[in-house]
């Protein structure tokens, strides 16, 4: 545990503009995301992203076509945010989501990104440096309760956000 701890610590997520500032191909945009989000796969098994993935996302819609077999920042944004979101969302819902940011009155996906992985380190490093969750339901937890807990709050989170989404979707 104490080694994933000083993963997290170290974790520094790309903002928009320390995306590599030339187009890519797409074997180089899942080499710099597996690299950005290996913490992701915390037994270091996997892979957070495949070639297969990108054109799966591409192909449904939920990251723009690449120009003449090039991404550019802008994708490499998009796949972070699908990655990152994939951990507890289905593809449909992700879809739904990032639908929802593309139909808003203002084009400033920048900002909107760098929010996104602002508020997500942020989050993420609280609960993993303080190695508890706050305001649990015990006194002094241990670390079975503290599982259950950060379970049950998982599910709950991604319900309210289903919730939030059907309603923005009707």
């Amino acid at each position: 545990m104490q080694e994933i701890y000083q993963k997290i610590q170290k974790i520094k997520l790309p903002l928009w503009e320390d995306f590599p500032n030339m187009d890519l191909y797409v074997d180089q945009v899942v080499s710099y995301i597996n690299q950005t989000l290996s913490f992701l796969d915390l037994e270091g098994k996997e892979m957070v992203i495949t070639k297969s993935m990108v054109n799966n996302y591409v192909k449904h819609s939920m990251v723009p076509q690449p120009i003449k077999k090039y991404y550019k920042p802008y994708h490499v944004g998009y796949l972070i945010v699908v990655c990152i979101l994939k951990c507890c969302f289905s593809l449909k819902d992700i879809s739904k989501m990032i639908n929802i940011y593309r139909n808003m009155k203002d084009d400033h996906i920048e900002l909107h990104y760098n929010r996104f992985i602002s508020i997500f380190e942020k989050n993420l490093k609280e609960i993993f440096l303080s190695n508890t969750l706050p305001n649990l339901t015990y006194e002094s937890p241990s670390p079975e309760q503290q599982l259950m807990e950060s379970a049950i709050r998982t599910v709950v989170y991604k319900i309210y956000s289903q919730s939030l989404l059907h309603s923005m979707s009707e």
